[in-house]
Order: C-alpha cells, then sequence, then structure tokens
C-alpha cells in the first residue's frame, strides 16, 4: 500500500441476513448465486462490499477520494495521494447457518407493464437467493496516520452504524427488500505500527485465521452495547407502515411445494428460507406500481413513476421507493389453511381442460407491510409528490380496489386495514380503519398531495 500510515484499525464484521440477499454469479449464471470457487460456499465479493460503503460515505461526506482513493488522476499528482486507506475482505458466509432459496420471478416488459415477448418464451426466471438468518464475517482494515486522530475512524464507523440501523443493503432486488443485512457483532482491533510489541502482534494477527481470533479485539457494537456514534443522517426521507389481515384466502404461487402423497396439493403459498409463508416484496412493488401507474396516469403525473421506481432510459436513475417482504402470520388461522380444488380453465377457448383438476394450499393471516421513500435520490419536491402517490394507491388498497397475488378475480388477495401510519425522522401521523387518527404535529398527507398537484 502506497499510503503513508503508522497505524491500523481492523474491524471484523459478524452479520446476519435480515432479508434474503443475492449476489449474482457471472459463471453459473446472474440468476444463480456467487459462489467461492476454492470452497463453493457462497460469498459477498470484496469489491461489492467496498462499492456499498463508498457509495454511503460519499451521501455523508461528498468527498470519498481521500479515503477510498481517486478513480483518476492526472500526470502530475502524486500516486500515493490517491491510493484507498480502506481495504476490504470478502464476506464469508458460514455454513452452519447458511439457507438457500429459490424464487419466481418474471421478466416484465418496461413500456407496456406486461411480460416481455421479444424472445416469446422464457420469460419466467428461478432466482437464488441466500435466505434470511444466514451469517457472514467480513472485515475492515483502515490504514491512518496518528496525526490524523480519529477523524476517519469516526468516518468508517458512521457508514457502520448505519448498517447496524438497517440502512446499508448489498446485491440486487434492493428496491424489492432484499440485501439487508444487521451486524450481530462488531469488533475493532487497533495496532500501533511504532510499537514493537504491535508490530509482532500485527504479523501474527494477520497469519491466523479470522474465524479463530474474533475474541481478540474491543467489542464495539452487539446486541447488548453499542460504542459506535450514530449519525444523525438517515437514508429514510419516509416509513410507511400497513397493518391488518387478509380479508380472505391469498395466494402467491411458490415453485414447490412442502407436502408430498396422496391429498398434496399441486401448488401452495410462496414461503421463505424459514419456511414462513410470505408476500414477496417483488409481488407488493409491482402490484403497487401497476395502481401507482393508472392513477398517474388519470392526473397527468406519469412522471412521477420515474422517481418512485426509477428509469432505464437514457442516463440510468433508481428510484427512492423500496419495499420488504411481508410475513403472513397464520397461527390463529390454520384451520382456514385448507386444500381447495378448482377446474383448470383453458385461457384461449375459456372452456374446462380435460381431466384438469388441481388442488392449491392458500393461506390466510395478520400481516403489515412496510414501504420507505428513501432520501437523496430526488428533491424533496418529488419526494413528497412519491408519497402523494403512494398514499393514493393505498387508499385504494383499503376500498378493496387492488389486491395481491393471483386470484383476484375469485375474491384472493385482498386485504382488511386496520391502520396505516406515516412517519420520518421526527413525527408519526396514524390513520385507523374507525376513521380516527392520531398526528404528532403534522400533516404528511396534506403536505404530499399539495407537491403532488405542483409537480410538473
Amino acid at each position: 500500500m502506497a499510503v503513508n500510515f503508522d497505524k491500523i484499525v481492523k474491524y471484523t464484521i459478524n452479520s446476519v441476513c435480515e432479508s434474503n440477499l443475492h449476489i449474482g454469479s457471472s459463471v453459473g449464471g446472474k440468476e444463480e448465486v456467487l459462489v467461492h470457487p476454492v470452497t463453493g460456499v457462497p460469498f459477498i465479493q470484496a469489491s461489492s462490499i467496498a462499492g456499498v460503503f463508498r457509495r454511503n460515505y460519499e451521501k455523508l461526506y461528498n468527498d470519498s477520494d481521500k479515503l477510498f482513493g481517486a478513480r483518476s488522476m492526472n500526470a502530475n499528482s502524486n500516486a500515493s495521494e490517491f491510493e484507498s486507506r480502506v481495504k476490504f475482505t470478502d464476506g464469508i458466509f458460514d455454513n452452519n447457518s447458511l439457507k438457500l432459496e429459490i424464487r419466481p420471478h418474471v421478466r416484465i416488459d418496461k413500456v407496456s407493464g406486461t411480460v416481455m415477448q421479444e424472445r416469446g418464451s422464457g420469460q419466467k426466471l428461478e432466482m437464488e437467493y441466500v435466505g434470511q438468518g444466514s451469517k457472514f464475517t467480513m472485515e475492515v482494515y483502515l490504514y491512518i496516520e496518528s496525526k490524523d486522530k480519529t477523524a476517519y475512524e469516526k468516518s468508517i464507523e458512521s457508514i457502520l452504524s448505519l448498517m447496524c440501523k438497517g440502512e446499508i443493503t448489498f446485491g440486487a432486488k434492493k428496491s424489492s427488500g432484499s440485501g439487508k443485512v444487521i451486524p450481530d457483532t462488531i469488533y475493532k482491533k487497533v495496532f500501533d505500527m511504532t510499537n514493537e510489541a504491535d508490530r509482532k502482534e500485527w504479523n501474527r494477527d494477520d497469519e491466523k485465521d479470522s474465524s479463530k481470533e474474533l475474541n481478540n479485539g474491543e467489542v464495539i457494537y452487539s446486541n447488548t452495547e453499542n460504542k459506535i456514534d450514530s449519525v444523525n443522517e438517515s437514508n429514510v426521507a419516509y416509513t410507511i407502515k400497513i397493518s391488518g389481515k387478509t380479508e380472505g384466502a391469498i395466494m402467491v404461487k411458490g415453485i414447490a411445494v412442502s407436502e408430498f402423497g396422496k391429498g398434496a396439493p399441486d401448488c401452495e403459498n410462496i414461503k421463505n428460507a424459514k419456511k414462513e409463508n410470505i408476500i414477496p416484496g417483488t409481488s407488493i412493488r409491482g402490484a403497487i406500481r401497476a395502481q401507482m401507474e393508472k392513477i398517474s396516469g388519470y392526473i397527468g403525473k406519469k412522471m412521477i413513476i420515474k422517481s418512485a421506481f426509477g428509469n432505464n432510459e437514457g442516463t440510468r436513475k433508481i428510484g427512492n421507493l423500496v419495499f420488504s417482504d411481508v410475513k403472513i402470520d397464520n397461527e390463529e388461522y390454520k384451520k382456514n389453511e385448507i386444500i381447495r380444488h378448482r377446474i383448470h380453465i383453458d385461457k384461449f377457448t375459456g372452456g374446462v381442460i380435460a381431466s384438469e383438476l388441481f388442488a392449491e394450499k392458500n393461506t390466510c393471516g395478520k400481516l403489515s407491510i412496510e414501504i420507505k421513500i428513501m432520501n437523496g435520490i430526488t428533491d424533496k419536491a418529488e419526494t413528497d409528490a412519491t408519497l402523494g402517490l403512494l398514499l393514493l394507491a393505498l387508499r385504494d388498497l383499503t376500498v378493496k380496489n387492488m389486491s395481491f397475488g393471483g386470484g383476484y378475480s375469485v375474491g384472493k388477495g385482498f386485504i382488511d386495514v386496520d391502520e396505516i401510519t406515516i412517519s420520518d425522522s421526527e413525527k408519526c401521523e396514524t390513520f385507523y380503519s374507525n376513521g380516527k387518527s392520531e398526528s404528532s404535529d403534522c400533516d404528511f398527507v396534506k403536505g404530499a398531495l399539495a407537491a403532488l398537484r405542483e409537480v410538473s
């Protein structure tokens, strides 16, 4: 490393996947997770981790060159001034906790909003994910000079504090809730390279297998203590939570069934790696996007869709809406989770397909949907307008004018909404199904609808 340093700070971060995670493989296909070429175990590349840390550092401090190195330099520049002071290792998953799951996806034509037709077939794909609850370990090394005191350490720890709050995500499908990881423990170890004992310790430490030396350092974050200064800035502008229960049955069809033998269903609701019935974040995102597009077309505000969901035309732009998987809590409703038989209809003729009686196992229960509108992607007016358009779509959800999953024509997928809560970092506003509301001196709805009317 070309930078001048006399001090090395090592962070060992043990993390847990709070949602499913997908890092695509260039060998097996982008639908498969990336696996280590030697161990064959899924991992997160150090370059991916470095990119995520750098991007979030730039949001906080605007300039990341001094810490992460410049992407380019001119001929008259000193090379050492542009080298990175921070080094990352791969995130290696623990085989004992590792869970994998496969989810179905459909390639959507972004112009028509329907299944892509350009190749005629093959638009349905199955994507592999590392499942919720899987654990991995990664390390971050900081090479600095003692004269810099703790400035660089605080900078790295500010990113770690965002990670601890669940505001940093990795991999693909982040807008659908994938890639959320939370540290379980963070160890910090400082080596003074002007001290002979520390230099010897560094050499011994560098030779050790990291999994055997996790206790060899100070715990700066765990479930019981936190010595990391929290960052006031948040990536989240608004959080919207919708609580309720399914009106009747719901079915987001999975690619496999968990029951076998005589009387087993032909299909059942999708489950995550923990075997919980869920509505995937992709399904929530797709249904709400379809409703927001209908409304935006009617009121002449289609430009908000690009702010909310991103734009692949010309200069690529990510959206500011983030969804998550929704767990269906059906402990009270398991007796209603019966296998039902239906007739298979030919979609072209409308007639019954001969001998095509099929069985399906729907689910039902309580649920809580969480949607986040992110900061720093669009300006404040567009962020508020996105909230306004989203609230109009959620109004349709409350009056049963939209549903999730399949079978809406036979009454599936509708939600009985009990309450909707809108909050930012300081205030909160809640609306109940009985018409009552509570507010902490704010009126998010009025401000959001006003912004929606004014945006052009």
